[in-house]
């Protein structure tokens, strides 16, 4: 072969190999964009199939899930002409929260009366004293933040640790008879997490074709503050009392009593202890007598375990994968079957517990689940619309 030759047929090769990535990409991006209408675009009511959707665990693959999420936490109207109007407003009034409470003593205070406007005032107007308590809270905020799930690298990110902090110290702020309070960082966390994971592959398409602008508007990177704000503030509206003070068993409490000594009747006053003592009396009793009455005879009180399944939404008992498909079915199920979600040790397959807590709740429309092997992940297929949510 001449060198005339074999310069032609490189160049036939790379132009054959640009348009096959080219198909490639177009391919991914016709893909990217059919499930966004798969999921969104349905002719009666979307929310409906979006719930057989997130209950029967075909999200664990989905690259719109935080829209899902935003869908079931009210976080974005049933109308979708109206997602546009509605995001734009809630992302304008995280920025007006971020900066009610920037606070910088050196220029808030130049004209204001010295005797307040000093660094050692003790008055509560005083730009330096909310400047020194605001900076105590963010220390704290800090000081679990880094600690967020150890094992996952993202979380390692200094610009993920910052917009966590932020979030938390404006959650706070915002709310302050409530606070901030050691373990709602891991309630957080999920939700950052899926919300990057959507960013990062609608950046991926955006690549390879130009989207729609509603895609385009829901997933822009520049709010992922913005956006996880408001679905933690959503959350922490149906959670929020179960992190009141008035719990019984404080940390200096739990470290100090005896771990095993009956106290499910005494101090219960809480919200979440009322919660636990009825999940406990009420449903365990009745659906697994042999475990409630060996708890009771060990004189193991449901708080010693349940106060961290409800509190962090069962965020330690699995892995952060598992864990999304079980918040998957607690969002679309409006957070009622989250007292009927127990933790099972080592089960690989969430899908089961899921559809086994929808049986114990309303076991005439929900089928027990059958042939669970503890070795065989169900084979994820997103089923019809007129398929009836039964194991």
């Amino acid at each position: 072969m001449s060198s005339v030759d074999g310069e032609i047929f490189e160049e036939n090769n790379v132009n054959e190999n640009q348009v096959e990535e080219v198909e490639i990409n177009r391919r991914e991006s016709n893909c990217y964009v059919d499930e966004y209408i798969q999921l969104f675009n349905a002719v009666k009511d979307y929310s409906t199939k979006l719930k057989r959707v997130s209950i029967g665990g075909y999200l664990r693959s989905c690259r719109f899930r935080s829209i899902c999420w935003r869908v079931f936490l009210d976080c974005l109207p049933d109308n979708r002409e109206e997602w546009i109007a509605s995001i734009l407003e809630s992302r304008a009034a995280y920025e007006k929260i971020a900066a009610k409470y920037y606070v910088n003593p050196y220029q808030e205070g130049a004209d204001k009366n010295i005797a307040q406007n000093n660094p050692l005032s003790q008055e509560l107007t005083s730009p330096w004293n909310i400047y020194f308590q605001d900076n105590e809270l963010k220390l704290t905020i800090n000081q679990d933040v880094v600690r967020t799930f150890p094992e996952v690298d993202f979380f390692h990110s200094p610009e993920i640790q910052s917009s966590m902090s932020n979030i938390l110290f404006h959650f706070a702020k915002e709310n302050p008879k409530l606070g901030y309070k050691q373990g709602m960082h891991e309630v957080l966390a999920p939700i950052l997490f899926v919300v990057h994971s959507d960013q990062q592959a609608y950046l991926h398409a955006k690549e390879i074709h130009l989207l729609e602008n509603e895609i385009d508007t829901l997933l822009d990177p520049k709010y992922a503050e913005h956006d996880s704000y408001l679905m933690f503030c959503q959350i922490m509206d149906v959670i929020g009392l179960w992190y009141s003070q008035d719990s019984p068993l404080q940390k200096s409490e739990f470290v100090n009593s005896e771990p095993f000594k009956n106290s499910i009747d005494n101090g219960c006053t809480s919200f979440l202890s009322i919660k636990l003592k009825m999940i406990f009396e009420q449903i365990l009793k009745r659906k697994a007598p042999d475990l409630y009455y060996f708890l009771e005879n060990m004189q193991i009180a449901p708080q010693i375990f349940g106060i961290r399944w409800l509190r962090l939404i069962f965020g330690r008992e699995y892995s952060m994968q598992d864990l999304l498909v079980i918040w998957d079915a607690i969002f679309a199920d409006g957070m009622k079957c989250m007292a009927f979600l127990m933790k099972y040790p080592n089960v690989p397959d969430v899908h089961y517990i899921i559809n086994l807590s929808f049986h114990l709740r309303d076991p005439l429309n929900y089928c027990s689940p059958t042939d669970y092997s503890p070795h065989v992940m169900p084979i994820v297929t997103i089923p019809a619309d007129n398929q009836p949510m039964h194991s």
